[in-house]
């Protein structure tokens, strides 16, 4: 199912999240997308699951910055 965003300025639902300005990656399956509205130049923010086809990319790039996407590591302390 896809995500359907909604700009609270002008109601404009015409989001593709392939079409991100930032994304930061709460799980190998959800983000925090924020968006520019192609209506009226909002920034808007969803808290989405990423999509299939994006989700290799987005791996590859945590890997190529030692980001982590393994889950929680357990301590010692």
């Amino acid at each position: 199912m896809a995500t359907v965003v909604t700009c609270e300025t002008c109601g404009s639902t015409d989001f593709d999240l392939h079409d991100y300005c930032s994304v930061m990656v709460l799980s190998s399956e959800r983000a925090l997308f924020t968006l520019k509205c192609p209506k009226c130049g909002t920034k808007v923010t969803t808290l989405s699951p990423i999509p299939q086809d994006m989700r290799s990319g987005i791996a590859a790039a945590a890997r190529k910055m030692n980001a982590g996407m393994g889950g929680c590591e357990t301590s010692n302390r």
